[in-house]
């Protein structure tokens, strides 16, 4: 709201008029510096929320908000800090920024298909690019001798060089051993034999890496103690390696569950049947993480409370749930697309999926949820405005079913209004998001389109 300067009025009068025209030119400049309060408070409201949206969205792979298209720094937080490698949705000033480009392909190769055609069409920056990641080459347009030459030089000079062998069987250092041991399990192929032979040096060898159990003969595989220091150190691979060849150590429900604790709840997956439908066993996995409930025997899948544990945890669990309680259970369906939208494609009740509130659950969280609703819901178009109006990536699923003829402005601006997804780029649409979720933003920094007004 711009200040009103005609409610200012000053005027000069005889003295006696001093007083009253004091008193109205004061009050009107508090009122203005009230406004200018106003207007500043505003304007720091609308940029601490533009720059919380930056730093949110640059998290996100599936879209960029129209806002950021044109914004170089949302890109280099996406790619440098969050490790997001895409860009393809950039405009020109920022995929055609030749130094911040150059940035980007050092991070993750792969981006320069995602530079502007002249920079991929640029041979002197192509060769730049090869400078600050040699793999970049692997996505060049260009292929001539100097090029590959400059790669090749630059790939070999990665290779690491061979080490001197060392004959670890006439070395008397056993601590040197061990750490080359700790490095290399291989290396217990070459140590004295007392390091695959005697316990307390087996012992000593798999707390340093697990892996050398591989090496090890069959005894020590079986052997508790080994297995018991061997889980301390790596609890999934050690059951890995032993799981053939040690049956009895996969029904022993203390060491399954001593694995599961040491945050390795994909041990079930070694256990032996009886543990697998053990329900104490099954909570203790399912509760560090509900995707081992695909681990789980049949019956405890079937089990409602198992199924409520695991998907509450780990609302993807819910494709290991039982077929019986996908179709019969509600109130688990509904769990399951709060936590993921994407788990709509899991419940086997079509009135499940009928259901307005499971469907728009769903779709709030994840716009491809659309793929997998029921094709009444899809198709209509009260209930796909409802939808966007929720999340405004559902509108690029929306073009699959629905002619675009009939996808309305309002469908349009409500995704814009939602949180910035556009079908396609434009001014409008740009000043449409700024003047909605920013209507006082002001930034230095930034051009008039993108500020909107």
């Amino acid at each position: 709201m711009k200040p009103n300067f005609s409610d200012v009025n000053i005027q000069y009068s005889s003295d006696h008029d001093d007083s009253n025209n004091h008193t109205i030119v004061s009050s009107s400049l508090e009122q203005l510096l009230e406004l200018l309060k106003c207007k500043f408070r505003n304007q720091q409201f609308y940029k601490m929320k533009y720059l919380t949206n930056r730093w949110e969205f640059s998290k996100n792979d599936e879209f960029t908000p129209i806002e950021f298209m044109g914004d170089k720094e949302f890109y280099w937080i996406k790619v440098i800090i969050h490790k997001k490698y895409s860009i393809a949705d950039s405009l020109e000033n920022v995929n055609g920024d030749s130094n911040l480009m150059l940035q980007f392909i050092r991070e993750c190769p792969y981006l320069l298909e995602q530079a502007s055609y002249s920079l991929r069409n640029d041979r002197e920056f192509i060769f730049k690019a090869i400078e600050v990641n040699y793999l970049s080459y692997n996505y060049s347009i260009f292929k001539d001798p100097i090029l590959l030459e400059r790669y090749l030089e630059i790939k070999n000079s990665k290779i690491d060089k061979t080490q001197p062998e060392i004959n670890y069987k006439k070395c008397n250092d056993d601590e040197m051993i061990l750490k080359a041991i700790e490095s290399n399990a291989v290396v217990i192929q070459k140590a004295p034999k007392k390091f695959k032979k005697e316990k307390s040096m087996v012992l000593k060898v798999v707390s340093r890496n697990v892996k050398t159990l591989s090496y090890l003969s069959n005894q020590f595989k079986k052997d508790r103690d080994v297995i018991m220091e061997a889980i301390n150190k790596n609890a999934y691979k050690t059951l890995e390696i032993i799981s053939p060849f040690a049956l009895k150590l996969m029904d022993d429900k203390d060491l399954i569950l001593m694995a599961i604790n040491r945050g390795e709840p994909f041990a079930l997956r070694f256990a032996s049947k009886r543990l697998k439908n053990d329900k104490q066993v099954v909570m203790a996995a399912i509760q560090q993480t509900g995707s081992a409930l695909s681990e789980a025997s049949t019956e405890l899948q079937n089990d409602r409370e198992i199924a409520m544990t695991a998907v509450t945890k780990t609302p993807y669990a819910y494709e290991w749930v039982s077929s019986q309680l996908r179709k019969t259970d509600r109130e688990l369906a509904l769990k399951a697309v709060q936590g993921d939208g994407l788990m709509i494609s899991c419940v086997a009740n079509t009135e499940f999926k009928l259901d307005l509130e499971i469907a728009l659950t769903a779709l709030s969280l994840s716009g491809r949820a659309l793929v997998f609703t029921e094709s009444k819901l899809r198709t209509n178009e009260e209930f796909i405005l409802e939808a966007i109006k929720r999340n405004g990536f559902v509108l690029k699923y929306v073009v699959g079913y629905i002619p675009s003829n009939r996808i309305s402005e309002e469908m349009i601006l409500q995704a814009i209004y939602q949180n910035g997804f556009s079908l396609n780029y434009s001014i409008e649409l740009l000043r449409a998001r700024m003047n909605n979720c920013y209507p006082e933003l002001y930034l230095p920094s930034s051009s008039p389109t993108i500020l909107g007004n």
